[in-house]
């Protein structure tokens, strides 16, 4: 019984171990992305306690960005943009040990025992998230147009810090190109 608790405590760890891949939300975070109007997008990615901040601002403009190109535009203005950590502890418990030596007479034990405590530890979690609120353009960035980003350019240099997962159904930058010019 206790082999059998601690193999599903190492499977678990072991899948949660890992940071947040790009991905759709799931069990260790990821984006979700809603529409607020045509040209309008509210995005959030979350990561988990292995995810720098760094890491989940990159993916949440890399994900702003396949927003303007999967919707035909060819940049994007953050119109708000927030980031904050949900923040917890774990904590191990203590543990005490006790070995002892000596020999049992009838009802009564005679001997001699040693007992040590080793206490627990309290481990911070931080999960940072990044959401903005975008709106979409066609052309040239304005001048002057404050939080804009060229969407294709974002991605390019974003490309090479993006970790995808195995099931991500997110495209590159070369697939939206090529799906693109597939369409004409």
């Amino acid at each position: 019984m206790r082999k059998t608790i601690s193999i599903i405590l190492c499977l678990i760890f072991f899948i949660s171990g890992c940071a947040t891949p790009y991905q759709k939300k799931g069990f260790t975070g990821g984006f979700v992305d809603s529409p607020l109007g045509q040209d309008t997008f509210r995005v959030s990615y979350q990561g988990n306690g292995y995810t720098s901040r760094h890491t989940v601002s990159n993916y949440l403009l890399y994900r702003c960005a396949e927003i303007t190109i999967e919707n035909g535009y060819d940049y994007f203005q953050t119109l708000d943009e927030n980031q904050w950590s949900k923040d917890s502890i774990v904590s191990t418990p203590g543990r005490f040990n006790y070995k002892s030596s000596g020999y049992v007479s009838g009802n009564y034990y005679y001997g001699k025992g040693k007992g040590y405590y080793t206490p627990g530890v309290n481990i911070p979690i931080s999960k940072p998230t990044a959401s903005a609120i975008i709106r979409l353009y066609k052309g040239q960035i304005a001048k002057g147009l404050y939080g804009a980003y060229d969407a294709k350019l974002l991605m390019k240099s974003l490309e090479p810090e993006i970790v995808r997962s195995d099931t991500s159904d997110s495209s590159s930058v070369e697939d939206t190109e090529v799906n693109q010019d597939s369409d004409y």
